[in-house]
């Protein structure tokens, strides 16, 4: 189960994030480029299966694959990594059509792009900075306002930096609920199973009692 103050701290994030993220378009033109990416690993997963070779990601790029994106064991903040180099390198990539490598070609994360196109330096996770942000949000009953004043005061470059943050503190939340998740239905099972017991307990008490219990 999500515990109440996990699930408080990621929708606090979440609250934050796509109040301040790029404009409806952006963000469709953001899961538009996602689809694309995992409909060229399909295409090679399916080449791979009926005796084919891979296109797409090959080669050097083999690593950027979808599916290698969602293996288990790589954290959020990896994945957000690999999935950002993997955007810049993807016009290079002479395995993708034309029309793939320009939509790859202007594809950017809206923040880190953010930061590049100023010239402005992205927040190691051990500076201060982004040391002070994790532990705002770390705080008991930290909502919007424990940011508000940075996000609405501060220039933009620092307030690109306190996004990605958030991204990162976000995905490690959600990292630390699915290890959670894995380890109760490996100790406990799944819906069904708990329902099952459950049953079997209900009818063992009932036995117990016999049929003239009250």
């Amino acid at each position: 189960m999500l515990d109440t103050d996990t699930k408080r701290r990621i929708d606090t994030a979440r609250d934050i994030l796509v109040g301040k993220v790029p404009d409806p378009k952006s963000q469709v033109e953001q899961i538009t480029i996602a689809l694309i990416y995992k409909f060229m690993d399909d295409m090679d997963a399916e080449s791979e299966e009926f005796g084919g070779k891979r296109k797409f990601f090959a080669k050097e790029f083999g690593r950027y694959g979808w599916a290698k994106l969602m293996r288990g064991g790589l954290g959020g903040h990896e994945m957000l990594n690999l999935y950002g180099e993997a955007i810049a390198k993807m016009p290079e990539n002479p395995g993708i059509p034309p029309l793939f490598r320009d939509i790859f070609k202007n594809a950017y994360l809206p923040y880190r792009d953010y930061l590049r196109t100023h010239n402005q330096p992205q927040w190691d996770k051990s500076s201060k900075e982004a040391l002070y942000v994790r532990k705002r949000g770390a705080e008991v009953n930290a909502s919007f306002e424990a940011y508000r004043e940075f996000i609405e005061t501060r220039s933009g470059p620092i307030v690109a930096n306190i996004h990605i943050c958030l991204i990162h503190q976000t995905n490690y939340l959600l990292d630390q609920q699915i290890r959670r998740l894995e380890q109760d239905f490996m100790h406990e099972g799944g819906l069904r199973e708990r329902m099952t017991r459950a049953r079997l307990a209900t009818r063992a008490q009932q036995q117990y009692r016999g049929p003239h219990a009250s």
